[in-house]
């Protein structure tokens, strides 16, 4: 993490941290469930800080989110979601559960 990043929400640093502070890519295949309004927020602030990148998966919605930053970035996101597990910010459902596609 650099000090550029300070400004994130605690929630998109602890997104950051927790799925690519080691991995690489996050699917959300939106079939059966789909990001928190909450999760969502987060992956769109990284979005836009340009730390993953998001494309198209599926005709349901479904989104690939992949790590953009350096490997270095993201072990800082990775301390900084282990050093607040505990806080409130980073307790929050992932997933909702999807609505039919006609």
């Amino acid at each position: 993490m650099l000090p550029e990043h300070e400004q994130l929400s605690t929630r998109a640093k602890g997104v950051a941290g927790i799925y690519f502070g080691t991995g690489t890519e996050l699917t959300f295949r939106c079939i059966e469930a789909k990001p928190s309004p909450k999760m969502q927020a987060a992956l769109d602030e990284l979005v836009k800080a340009e730390l993953i990148s998001a494309r198209p998966f599926n005709k349901y919605g479904g989104t690939v989110y992949t790590r953009e930053m350096g490997s270095d970035v993201a072990q800082g996101f990775w301390k900084f979601a282990m050093a607040n597990l505990d806080n409130k910010a980073l307790k929050f459902p992932v997933t909702v559960k999807a609505e039919p596609t006609p």
